[in-house]
């Protein structure tokens, strides 16, 4: 009985798909002319060390990884990085590819920076062209800092959103961490992409000072102004008649706690970028003495 082999990866179960075969293994895919000429007959014995070259498995995965994870599809582009580690687990393509791609399906719930960081530094160890390997460095550098950034940014936008203690500690615990591993890597990588940490702890002090302004301060005074009294010495604050105190914010002690708890988290959001070695960080105006001018009504 004759069946058809795939010239690419030597499976033979191909079958036709509108106007052409396409091999079930690796999808490379045929004319019924090509088709043709792929049969074989019966069986075929073979002497001796048998060593299957998988290069142009290997060369097909990688194309179809690269040109989904240019597509902005990184969930394909990692699939077919892992099908090509399956054969070749030292491939630095796949793997530099299966880091890049794992990266950018970072999310809220999942940060997968350590799991790309690790693959970037397999594919570094595993590259043994030294001019390619300058050039992947550089490329991991870069690669890695702006998924970083990314991340933290996710992770700000959700504390400015919902700036509760909890997403203050991940915030600052996540970003901490993955600084720590990227910034030894890009070490390790000998290049230092431009403006990295200023971006990042600019990007941690902007959440900290938006989630108070634009969620904390109008939780705690519901949008209105306070009812001050002059031992406050706030002389903007128009004082409250009697007769219109409803226009007024009135927060209960209660809301003064809930207020100093998210203010002391949004601090320690600002401390944590000002200690974690970002040369760059610039503070933004007024957060600390608007702070200490606001208070409850007693």
């Amino acid at each position: 009985m004759r069946a058809m082999q795939c010239e690419l990866c030597g499976g033979t179960d191909i079958v036709k798909e509108d106007d052409f075969f396409v091999c079930q293994s690796c999808g490379m895919k045929y004319t019924p002319e090509n088709a043709k000429k792929m049969m074989i007959d019966g069986v075929v014995n073979i002497q001796g060390t048998v060593k299957l070259d998988n290069t142009k498995l290997i060369d097909n995965y990688l194309s179809i990884s690269r040109n989904a994870y240019d597509s902005g599809n990184s969930k394909e582009a990692e699939e077919y990085a892992n099908k090509v580690l399956e054969i070749d687990p030292t491939n630095y393509k796949a793997l530099y590819l299966k880091g890049v791609a794992a990266g950018w399906q970072t999310s809220g719930m999942n940060n997968r920076i350590p799991e790309a960081v690790d693959c970037f530094a397999l594919a570094i160890e595993n590259c043994a062209d030294e001019q390619k390997l300058e050039d992947l460095k550089e490329t991991v550098a870069n690669d890695v800092s702006k998924l970083t950034l990314a991340m933290m940014r996710l992770r700000c936008e959700i504390y400015k959103k919902l700036p509760s203690e909890e997403n203050a500690i991940s915030l600052f615990a996540e970003a901490k961490n993955s600084l720590d591993l990227v910034l030894k890597l890009i070490a390790s990588c000998g290049f230092k992409p431009k403006e990295f940490r200023g971006e990042a702890a600019t990007m941690m002090n902007n959440a900290a000072v938006d989630a108070f302004d634009g969620v904390i301060w109008k939780d705690y005074t519901n949008g209105k102004p306070l009812i001050l009294t002059n031992k406050f010495g706030v002389s903007k604050y128009k004082l409250a008649q009697p007769n219109d105190v409803s226009r007024y914010a009135t927060p209960s002690k209660y809301d003064f706690d809930k207020l100093l708890a998210r203010t002391d988290a949004c601090i320690k959001i600002i401390e944590a970028a000002m200690s974690s070695n970002l040369s760059r960080y610039h503070r933004s105006p007024g957060l600390v003495p608007a702070i200490s001018k606001r208070r409850y009504r007693e």
